[in-house]
Parts: structure tokens; C-alpha cells; sequence
């Protein structure tokens, strides 16, 4: 048996530090960046490299200039082609799709998801119509060309990034909001899948190209237990 080494230093590139409690945080996978919301929502974009904060504004002001509205974030995500080059290396961009220029932070609130471009700072939207009236809750990468939206009924849209529409809808099986996703491969040459969780306790992955379930999993009430459905 192995035992750690109490005595490891560990080494903080950056603290950060906010007036209110921090509920959302990213971080992006090629640059320096981390970008987090805090409970009162408002959005915060650093450099950790040069301790820098980029932006910090109240998330009402992606869209508008009105801040007394209010803008509930559920969810963030940085997206952009050297994010996507990094995640399918050798997969062809369509390089003159006005989506893939843009620097993008990906906000989830409770009826938009905003493309928040952070260094031209225009901002590109989906709507809820766009999303078959369901309200977005999360984002995930499914390949170069497609977002998979989490929605508060259960469903999973598969959004096309070139189209700027909904193309698919995973559902059946979760019931209930989607709180997490994440992609998966088993090698680097094998298609990525779409692990979901939702808050009726079932998790699952999807094969998002043909919509079809490859394992599933319910989470007992009374207990830690999984059961494979």
C-alpha cells in the first residue's frame, strides 16, 4: 500500500478573491483563463498568468444595459476553435462559419444562453423558441460542430454551432433537470459520448449521433447505491 507524502508543498498560481461567494467557475483548456460567477451573478474573467482581471461586470449586462434586471446564471463554459482543436485534434473547422472567430464564454441563464464574445464583447443568443420553449440549464462540447444544452425537463438538445439551431433532442430516460454533463472518449480515435446526469438520480451515456442510450444508471432515494437499469 502507498502511502502519500504529508509533507508535499502545493502551489497556488492565483488566488482569487471575491466580495460574495463564488457558485460557478471555469477555466479554459489552451489559454490562462479562468472565469467565474459569483451568488450575486456577477461574471469575472482573469488571467491567472498575469494575476489580471479581464472583465467583472453583473451578468444583466452581456445583453443589456439595464442592470436592474435581473440575469440568473445556471451555468458558464469557454468555447472557441483552439478549445475544439484541443478536444478532436485532425478534425476538420469550417473556417468560415461566423461562429468559429469569435472568443466565446459560453452563460447559461434561465431563459438565453449567451455567446459573450470577451475580447470584441458582442454577444450572440439562443433562445428558449430556439430550444423548443425548454429552459437551458448546462453546456457540453459534443463535437466540432455541435452543443449539447441540458433542459429543465429532462431533455438534451443538441445544438448546431454553423446552423444555429436545435437538430436533436435526447430524451426518454431522465425526467427531471439535467445538472451535469461531460464528454468521453475511450481513445483517441473513438467518437466521443455524452455522459448526463439529472436530478431524478439517473445517469446515462448517449451515443448522440444515432440518440441511442449505451449504459444507464438510477441512484436509490434511501441511499449511495446505484442500480444499473
Amino acid at each position: 500500500m502507498s502511502i502519500l507524502n504529508k509533507n508535499l508543498d502545493t502551489h497556488f498560481f492565483l488566488e482569487l478573491k471575491s466580495p460574495n461567494k463564488v457558485k460557478i467557475l471555469d477555466y479554459h483548456l489552451t489559454k490562462p483563463l479562468v472565469a467565474y460567477v459569483n451568488v450575486n451573478n456577477v461574471l469575472a474573467i482573469w488571467d491567472w498568468e498575469r494575476k489580471t482581471c479581464l472583465k467583472c461586470f453583473s451578468a444583466a449586462a452581456i445583453e443589456s444595459k439595464d442592470l436592474t434586471k435581473t440575469v440568473t446564471v445556471k451555468s458558464i463554459k469557454f468555447l472557441d476553435k483552439d478549445i475544439l482543436n484541443a478536444l478532436f485534434p485532425g478534425e476538420p473547422i469550417d473556417t468560415e462559419a461566423p461562429f468559429y472567430a469569435g472568443t466565446w464564454l459560453v452563460v447559461v441563464a434561465e431563459s438565453k444562453i449567451y455567446f459573450y464574445d470577451y475580447v470584441s464583447e458582442k454577444c450572440e443568443t439562443v433562445s428558449v423558441a430556439q430550444l423548443d420553449r425548454k429552459q437551458p440549464r448546462c453546456v457540453e462540447v459534443v463535437d466540432m460542430r455541435h452543443l449539447a444544452v441540458g433542459c429543465t425537463d429532462g431533455h438534451v438538445k443538441s445544438f448546431d454551432l454553423v446552423a444555429w439551431s436545435t437538430v436533436k433532442v435526447l430524451k426518454g430516460f431522465h425526467h427531471k433537470t439535467i445538472y451535469n454533463m461531460m464528454g468521453y472518449k475511450q481513445g483517441d480515435n473513438s467518437k466521443q459520448r455524452l455522459i448526463v446526469s439529472g436530478s431524478d438520480g439517473t445517469l446515462a451515456c448517449w451515443n448522440v449521433d444515432n440518440e441511442e442510450i449505451l449504459f444507464k444508471f438510477g441512484m436509490l432515494k434511501s441511499g449511495k447505491q446505484v442500480l444499473r437499469i
